[in-house]
């Protein structure tokens, strides 16, 4: 087997680890939602920080050679898992 034809056949095969990781992104995202909407905040924040655990793009590339929407996607995320850190911690002191 050449090399080219070694390279098509690796490219057909595919990972479905990747749409495990999407689905369980969206699960405790889903989770996420429901607990901020019953005013669980803690629950919510830790929720959305267990998101991140599983990256609902490709894992495998790095950040600095992800597209611009993927950057911009993560970031919003982290930013509104810090200001749910931020409810629980205001709401632990109020």
């Amino acid at each position: 087997m050449t090399a080219t034809k070694h390279e098509a056949k690796q490219k057909t095969t595919r990972n479905f680890t990747n749409g495990f990781y999407r689905f369980m992104y969206w699960a405790f995202v889903a989770l996420a939602i429901y607990f901020f909407a019953t005013r669980q905040f803690g629950s919510a924040m830790s929720n959305l920080g267990l998101a991140l655990m599983f990256d609902p793009f490709r894992h495998e590339v790095t950040w600095t050679n992800r597209p611009r929407y993927q950057k911009v996607w993560l970031i919003a995320h982290i930013a509104l898992l810090l200001i749910l850190v931020g409810l629980v911690v205001v709401n632990r002191w109020v």
